[in-house]
């Protein structure tokens, strides 16, 4: 997959995780328990992942890796499913009341200051990328943003 295709998929998820957002807010006003929506939207994105699984392996014939190669993974790789439960219930205490752009300026804002954290340090994987003046920059400007606006 070529670089620019990629950056196109991001943007394009990045898109859809406002649309995402909405309808998890609906959902939970007609469910009204939190944690009962959580697994709901927890369970749809299990079904997505399941036939992707699926396709995947069909098309691309890669196997389910083995035992030895599932324990060499390291602990902290298994909490994705943890911190996207906490994402989803972020939606319902944070989106309601603020509203998607705020909630939106929130969720960025936040990523990108804990990204240039995990980059700096080389953390969870990522290589390591040193802050510049330039990145520190678009760190305050995201910041900047978001409090014009929280206003």
């Amino acid at each position: 997959m070529s670089v620019y295709l990629a950056y196109f998929y991001a943007a394009f998820a990045g898109a859809l995780a406002n649309v995402q957002v909405g309808a998890d807010l609906k959902l939970f006003r007609g469910l009204v328990n939190p944690a009962l929506t959580a697994v709901v939207i927890l369970l749809a994105g299990l079904v997505v992942t399941v036939t992707a699984l699926v396709v995947w392996s069909f098309a691309s014939n890669v196997n389910i890796p083995g035992r030895v190669a599932l324990a060499a993974i390291p602990w902290w790789a298994w909490t994705g499913g943890a911190l996207q439960g906490l994402t989803i219930l972020a939606v319902f205490i944070t989106a309601g009341r603020a509203g998607a752009a705020m909630f939106s300026a929130l969720t960025v804002t936040g990523g990108a200051i804990c990204s240039l954290a995990l980059d700096h340090y080389g953390l969870v994987g990522f290589e390591q990328h040193s802050i510049s003046w330039s990145r520190a920059l678009a760190a305050l400007l995201l910041i900047s943003g978001t409090l014009l606006m929280a206003r």
